[in-house]
């Protein structure tokens, strides 16, 4: 598991912006498939993928840009695959998951060292506006593009670390749950924080009676709801004009470009875009909406100049103008369909992935996230089964 440390941490390090080592590392893994007897699989979800893309092409297309893009996506399908076969071999995924956090402890500190050093603070701290009318705050991203795809990273290690305290309390298990929940305090990524709250809830809720009559459970819940409410009624009375508060007020308020932008905004870039080439049903086609929807987003925004990137900043927006309404709902039935055939409810870990995933598709992330591919991947092998109700609720 060596290789899934290195893309987990390190997949865009010393390569050019647009390379990542999931796809470098393609051979590697067609080599592992071929040797486990499992590659004809991935020819046959190539070849479905292959026959949905060309729906997309039209007089209009780029063809360079839509090999490119197929390349990088049935890359990214064949890393998917091979880390599937893998991580259903590991005896132990505990231990990697604490292999992780102890990386990420290591990395945070470093970067901490160099939120002092002046170039070498722009390597680990995302150094955008998190919204419009505020001064800019150093975010956590480590090597990602941005502090969002960093926080999305940490997710499952955090969620791994939440359920597992809930079910028995252990000091150790608390400061690596903590040191996670501090760097996505510092990565402040809000959309991850609140689809990480939502899957939580949701989870809870729907395991209460179970949870409830527990005693660990009970205490370790009071005092999470505790803290939160006093860590929040401090935060207001202390320093009232904070990040997080006025964060949420311009997003009620409709003033936070970036939640619009990766949002609803995107959805309407996307459809206005089909729109203009007749193409509704099955979209414009893999890579060619830096070409045929530059435009748009331009006037969209109104832009006095060109900007240097062109792309929409949400899966299922991009996955809508790529494929069309047909994509979109095939997307969605599969994910729906894995998640009843392959019963992710019956293991709260997984749930709780299931639905952090699914909702922050529609809050952010991009077509070919590679920390995306490996959240479902996870969510939908049959793995972490110390978590599955029958197991997690045992006396």
């Amino acid at each position: 598991m060596g290789v899934f440390v290195l893309i987990f941490f390190f997949n865009r390090v010393l390569l050019p912006s647009n390379l990542q080592f999931s796809i470098l590392l393609v051979p590697f893994f067609v080599y592992y498939l071929l040797k486990e007897k499992q590659f004809y699989k991935s020819i046959r979800i190539i070849g479905v993928l292959f026959i949905i893309g060309l729906l997309g092409i039209s007089r209009n297309t780029n063809l360079p840009d839509y090999i490119v893009s197929s390349f990088v996506l049935f890359s990214l399908m064949i890393f998917s695959h091979a880390l599937y076969v893998n991580v259903r071999k590991v005896e132990d995924f505990g231990a990697l998951i604490k292999r992780l956090t102890l990386i990420n402890i290591a990395l945070v500190i470093i970067a901490l060292v160099c939120l002092f050093i002046p170039f070498l603070k722009p390597f680990f701290w995302y150094l955008i506006p998190f919204t419009s009318g505020y001064e800019v705050i150093p975010r956590l991203k480590l090597f990602e593009l941005e502090a969002s795809h960093y926080s999305l990273a940490i997710a499952p290690l955090f969620l791994y670390y939440f359920w597992k305290l809930l079910k028995k309390f252990n000091w150790r298990e608390l400061f690596l749950f903590l040191s996670l929940f501090v760097s996505l305090i510092l990565s402040f990524s809000l959309g991850v924080l609140g689809v990480l709250a939502i899957s939580i809830l949701l989870v809870l809720l729907s395991n209460f009676f179970n949870l409830i009559v527990r005693n660990n459970s009970r205490r370790i819940l009071f005092l999470l709801l505790s803290f939160t409410v006093i860590g929040l009624l401090l935060l207001y009375i202390l320093f009232p004009d904070n990040p997080l508060f006025f964060r949420v007020s311009n997003v009620f308020s409709g003033e936070d470009t970036s939640g619009r932008g990766r949002t609803y905004e995107a959805f309407n870039i996307a459809l206005i875009t089909l729109k203009e080439q007749s193409s509704e049903w099955f979209g414009i086609g893999l890579g060619q909406f830096k070409s045929l929807g530059k435009e748009v987003l331009i006037n969209f925004y109104k832009y006095p100049v060109e900007p240097t990137i062109i792309r929409l900043p949400n899966c299922m927006a991009e996955t809508l103008v790529t494929y069309g309404y047909f994509g979109l709902i095939l997307k969605l039935a599969i994910q729906i369909i894995l998640f009843f055939w392959l019963k992710v409810y019956l293991n709260i870990y997984r749930f709780s992935l299931f639905v952090s995933i699914f909702i922050y598709q529609f809050t952010g992330s991009f077509l070919f996230n590679t920390m995306e591919y490996i959240l479902w991947v996870l969510c939908f092998s049959p793995i972490f089964n110390s978590f599955s109700t029958k197991s997690f609720f045992k006396k």
